[in-house]
């Protein structure tokens, strides 16, 4: 996902009510009728101060007392994420009022014998089930025939998405002069209950539901209002019977990648194929067609990359990249990117946005984060991917160089308060119990930055120390963990057994990211007398990180002088003093970016320009 996009994304994150219900199984056809009748939904109330308040906690349900809402199963409740399957028809045939007829088949495997199943779905007007069944605006209860461990367990329903129920999930895109009309459902923040029932809870109904479970198998039809109309979806181009687009995509995936796109007005097009056969596929307006042409062809280089230096992709033959209007950002739908029409731009800007959101189809997609404390194992590493090494084949030397350095510079400054009364953001990896919406209010972006730029400093250690780089252990790990969830510990354990050192990791890891911020430098008393340059290094903030042998490069024209100072955990100050052929015009520190800091220099300061390598 394009981080960008959360500077809106998370102040509208309200609790948002829903309509209460009860029904029984009955004739799904008289549903039909209920179409033409007002949902009767209240517009939802979005505050334009949550974000103003990072440090007061959404309040979430304690699931232990939750009340389930029983319809008077024999039995109580389960939420089950084993197995899922979703058979799921969305009729557009009433788009225009933002209401959306959906028709779902939802199986699971169930780990226990039991006779009801709790699935979790935002504000939907319930209509009809194939069991009794309660629901309650965010849980819905059914009471099923009785199962037995490893049965398989089938509930269909059938409920109306309305846009006026709730401000995330299906709804129209439009832009502002009428060129482009798109209906598909945003995943913001990384939930699916917003437009269909899944065991999945957003954050405030249910914390201990709330992580990221998967679906197995999807199968997906989308009935368009007429025949003008195209669809996007998962799987690759799907099959067309009149009205009717049907998507299969039979793999392991998250459950907030489901969504597609349709509209009357797209263009579709060819970007190209891979060496490896994926057919990359855009989707865009006429307005945006020039720039889509160029940078949706970064696809193809990142596909061919990652296949050569990580591992397959997973995700059949077909990739395609849609344009959606009124969208901040872009998303990380599988093999269905898509991308606000601001970001399709042509040159570096664009091609990175491209860049990172095909990446996740390895991190993220198929290497999936187990819940929201490791969130920076799929953003982290889809930008250290991204910004490390991919953005390399598509600029020059110069550029590059520059955007790495950047790069880990703007790292550091995601470590420290947004706003100055703000609490310091993070940890990288952060506990368990801590609210991941405060985290991501506070500063979203760090999981992103300062992620990636902490594999960068694992890179760096891994070809110094031993023979050795992140991108041949990533292709270990991903060969290993491929369509399966991971934490930040068994990140961290699998580097400490490809390289035989444990503590070395386990001290990293404990002073970079399980705290923050990162270290401040400040450099003073600069002197300079005789050819020799001195000056000494402070530390300034930080959490107490160790930074040995902290290289500095003391540039005079055209010539480089190397020196180290130490810095170990519980020393704060460090003076450099180097023998120069002249008297230097710029200091450079940490130029293979063995570390993560900010730099500045004490006021009145009489050196030479101080930072990183550019």
């Amino acid at each position: 996902m394009d981080c960008a996009r959360w500077i809106s994304c998370v102040s509208t994150l309200v609790l948002l009510g829903g309509c209460n219900g009860k029904g029984t199984e009955g004739d799904p056809d008289d549903a039909a009728a209920d179409l033409a009748e007002d949902p009767g939904a209240d517009e939802a109330t979005e505050d334009p101060d949550a974000a103003d308040v990072p440090g007061e906690d959404v309040e979430e349900e304690d699931a232990g007392d939750a009340d389930w809402g029983n319809p008077g199963c024999e039995a109580s409740p389960r939420v089950i994420e084993d197995g899922l399957r979703l058979d799921i028809t969305v009729d557009l045939a009433s788009w225009a009022e933002g209401r959306y007829l959906v028709t779902e088949r939802a199986t699971v495997t169930a780990p226990e014998a039991g006779s009801a199943l709790s699935f979790f779905g935002i504000a939907l007007d319930m209509m009809w089930a194939s069991v009794p069944y309660d629901y309650d605006g965010e849980l819905a209860t059914f009471c099923t025939d009785p199962f037995e461990a490893g049965d398989d367990v089938t509930v269909e329903a059938r409920f109306e998405v309305t846009e006026a129920s709730v401000a995330m999930g299906l709804r129209r895109w439009a832009a502002s002069d009428g060129s482009l009309v798109v209906v598909g459902p945003s995943q913001e923040p990384y939930f699916a209950p917003y437009w269909i029932l899944v065991p999945q809870s957003t954050f405030q109904a249910d914390a201990v539901h709330d992580d990221s479970p998967a679906v197995e198998a999807l199968d997906l039809t989308i009935v368009a209002p007429d025949a003008t109309w195209t669809v996007i979806g998962p799987g690759g181009p799907g099959v067309r019977d009149g009205l009717a687009w049907s998507f299969s995509l039979h793999q392991v995936q998250p459950i907030y990648d489901i969504s597609f796109a349709a509209s009357p007005d797209y263009e579709v097009f060819d970007v190209g194929t891979t060496t490896t056969g994926v057919k990359v596929t855009g989707a865009v307006s006429a307005a945006r067609r020039g720039d889509a042409g160029s940078c949706f062809e970064a696809a193809i280089t990142t596909i061919e990359w990652m296949e050569a230096n990580v591992g397959p992709w997973e995700w059949g033959d077909d990739l395609a990249l849609v344009e959606i209007p009124d969208y901040g950002g872009a998303m990380e739908h599988t093999t269905a990117r898509w991308f606000g029409s601001d970001t399709i731009v042509s040159g570096p800007e664009g091609e990175n946005i491209v860049v990172h959101e095909t990446v996740h189809h390895w991190w993220g997609n198929s290497v999936r984060f187990a819940d929201w404390p490791h969130f920076w194992l799929a953003e982290g590493f889809d930008e250290w991917h991204t910004n490390f090494n991919i953005m390399g084949e598509l600029l020059t030397a110069e550029e590059f160089a520059r955007l790495r350095s950047l790069y880990r510079e703007r790292a550091a400054e995601e470590t420290y308060p947004y706003m100055p009364s703000w609490p310091d953001p993070g940890p990288l990896r952060f506990a368990d119990d801590q609210d991941v919406m405060i985290q991501w209010m506070l500063n979203m972006s760090l999981f992103y930055v300062y992620g990636a730029s902490f594999l960068e400093m694992v890179d760096q250690r891994l070809q110094r120390d031993f023979s050795t780089d992140l991108n041949t252990l990533l292709a270990a790990w991903y060969d290993a963990r491929r369509l399966d969830q991971v934490t930040t510990e068994e990140f961290l354990a699998f580097l400490q057994a490809q390289t035989g050192d444990i503590a070395t990791w386990q001290d990293l890891f404990d002073e970079w990211v399980y705290v923050t911020p990162a270290p401040t430098l400040e450099l003073s008393d600069y002197q300079y007398a005789a050819g020799v340059a001195s000056f000494t290094v402070n530390r300034a903030d930080g959490a107490g990180q160790g930074m040995p042998g902290l290289e500095i490069v003391l540039e005079s024209g055209s010539d480089r002088t190397s020196t180290s100072v130490d810095l170990p955990e519980g020393t704060d100050t460090a003076v450099a003093s180097v023998a120069v052929p002249a008297e230097p015009d710029r200091i450079v520190l940490d130029p293979d970016i063995f570390y993560i800091f900010r730099v500045r220099t004490e006021a009145g300061w009489a050196g030479p320009e101080a930072g990183f390598e550019y």
